[in-house]
């Protein structure tokens, strides 16, 4: 193609002022990198639960923003921003003989119309952490709208919101997304024309970017957002056994006086044919493992099992309360669902989503010296019985599987840093890195 001598010219012209501008926009992001670090911003600790102790010091709380919080990259915690109660539930705590059980739930937004039936059959408040993309900030009034017209979540729910920043943002509020947040926050909208039905629904078919979900990220911020001195961490979609609460407060009273020492309770999990009605008892739920519609949870795999089934079933079927059984961690793979006190150590948030990730947390409470314990009478269920991996399973797997290679080495180096090394010589051996 032939161009002129005034054409090319020109294209020179274009080609300079481009790379002017370039150059100019890279010059004023590191000046103002230099002025953030040479006049940092005024924090101010606005509190997360009173009752968070084990917490890292790389968390920054906004000035003026009193529910946005900044948490940095550290050793065990990984750049996010989190707005806190986002939507707050209405009930207080009123019961002064027991400490409530806070359910710590997490999400993205098109998973948030589970929340209903965790409302509905939790005994106690629950943290809910959801993810969500800061330009999509209109796929959050569905859920605005189920929070403030919905009594049974209004009264017991509170959610967060997390996020990563994006490109040339310095801190959380920067830019036009969380102005959009925090006007949400304040709304009050109204109820008379509110449709539970057309509001799930809504939700459900909110269509989110594929992309990485930080997991340990936000069972962590489900648990910081509790305000309880008792968590449990569960995924979303999972079911609860009817009563769960009540049947262990018992122990989790026990455990909060600390009369296990450093302890976590374990309960089992199982996975439950969807034509199935949910069992409501644990007769029922006997009879449905006997008819193979519910197993335990991926069986197949050495991470969820856990021995000593038949005995569990059987002192759940005969005892009127529930009973724990020390519980042997004796393999790296295990990664039980955990009742733990709010000074538990958190999950660590460089770990890869579906590969390790609650390994490593039970790796680290051995480290500490905590003891597990299972406990009888009550259990989870994921709906639907997974036979085979999906390709997109598979796809994620292979990828985290990768990444494991630099993230146990680096997990291992801030265990060393926080644990002695000799504690580890009281857990299994982790392949080549310990």
């Amino acid at each position: 193609m032939y161009f002129s001598k005034r054409q090319k010219n020109l294209h020179a012209w274009a080609l300079k002022l481009l790379l002017l501008f370039i150059t100019a926009v890279v010059i004023l992001y590191c000046i103002v990198g230099l002025v953030n670090l040479i006049f940092p911003r005024k924090v101010k600790n606005y509190g997360l639960s009173d009752y968070v102790t084990n917490i890292s010091l790389s968390i920054v709380h906004i000035e003026n923003r009193q529910n946005l919080v900044h948490v940095r990259d550290d050793v065990n915690t990984a750049d996010h921003c989190v707005y806190y109660n986002f939507l707050k539930r209405i009930k207080e705590y009123v019961a002064p003989d027991y400490e409530p059980i806070s359910l710590a739930l997490h999400s993205t937004i098109n998973s948030a119309h589970h929340i209903v039936k965790h409302a509905q059959s939790w005994n106690d408040f629950i943290s809910y952490a959801v993810f969500f993309f800061p330009p999509d900030g209109d796929l959050l009034l569905p859920l605005l709208r189920l929070h403030r017209c919905n009594m049974l979540v209004n009264d017991i729910v509170s959610i967060h919101l997390v996020w990563h920043r994006g490109f040339l943002q310095k801190e959380c509020d920067d830019g036009s997304a969380f102005e959009k947040i925090d006007m949400l926050a304040h709304q009050d909208p109204s109820c008379e024309t509110f449709n539970l039905t057309e509001t799930l629904s809504t939700l459900r078919n909110v269509t989110t970017p594929v992309g990485h979900y930080p997991i340990n990220i936000m069972r962590n911020e489900a648990r910081r957002g509790a305000t309880s001195k008792v968590h449990i961490i569960g995924d979303i979609e999972t079911q609860y056994s009817y009563n769960f609460a009540n049947n262990v407060r018992h122990s989790t009273q026990k455990l909060v006086n600390g009369n296990y020492g450093k302890a976590v309770l374990a309960y089992r999990r199982f996975e439950m044919d969807e034509m199935a009605a949910f069992p409501m008892d644990l007769k029922v739920f006997s009879e449905l493992m006997d008819e193979k519609k519910i197993l335990p949870y991926r069986q197949r795999f050495a991470s969820h099992f856990v021995p000593g089934l038949k005995e569990w079933m059987a002192t759940s079927l005969t005892r009127e309360k529930a009973e724990l059984t020390p519980f042997k961690y004796n393999d790296y793979h295990l990664e039980p669902q955990l009742i733990m006190r709010h000074d538990v150590p958190f999950h660590f948030e460089h770990a890869s989503s579906n590969h390790f990730d609650q390994q490593l947390l039970c790796y680290e409470l051995c480290r500490a010296g905590y003891t597990f314990h299972m406990i009888t009478h009550v259990f989870n269920i994921h709906p639907g019985i997974n036979v085979n991996s999906t390709e997109t399973e598979r796809s994620l797997n292979s990828i985290a599987n990768s990444q494991s290679k630099q993230i146990i080495p680096k997990f291992m180096n801030y265990l060393n840093t926080r644990y002695s090394k000799d504690s580890s010589k009281q857990c299994p051996k982790w392949e080549d890195y310990v």
